[in-house]
């Protein structure tokens, strides 16, 4: 009985994913106080995971037929810690990011809501 509530509240999150949609999926960074005390950090720059989904979609643009879709899925918590930590709104430059493109991120906060978004 505990579940239906969780379950309604995530399905407000989900996407219709069709056949022909791809799906992008960026995790996020850790915190610099996590890796300033590491030997070989390498999460000194926040935009690795989103670097690479823009530079695979320029990627896969090239090959999309009508009908194709790209589905952008972001890890919000890590860039929200980090935007905090960092004092810059991460969130903002990934959206501005992704409209040069075309994409709109679509957050996720945890594995759930990532497999509602994916199954659905």
């Amino acid at each position: 009985m505990r579940l239906l509530p969780i379950l309604c509240c995530l399905s407000l999150f989900s996407l219709p994913l069709q056949a022909n949609d791809v799906v992008l999926i960026s995790g996020g960074p850790a915190l610099r106080s996590f890796e300033k005390y590491k030997r070989a950090s390498h999460d000194k720059y926040w935009g690795n995971f989103i670097d690479s989904a823009l530079t695979r979609t320029e990627e896969l643009k090239k090959d999309l037929k009508a009908g194709d879709k790209i589905v952008w899925l972001v890890f919000r918590p890590s860039y929200t810690r980090r935007t905090s930590e960092d004092q810059t709104d991460y969130l903002k430059i990934i959206e501005d990011r992704g409209a040069k493109l075309g994409l709109s991120p679509t957050y996720f906060d945890n594995k759930t809501q990532l497999f509602t978004l994916l199954i659905s």
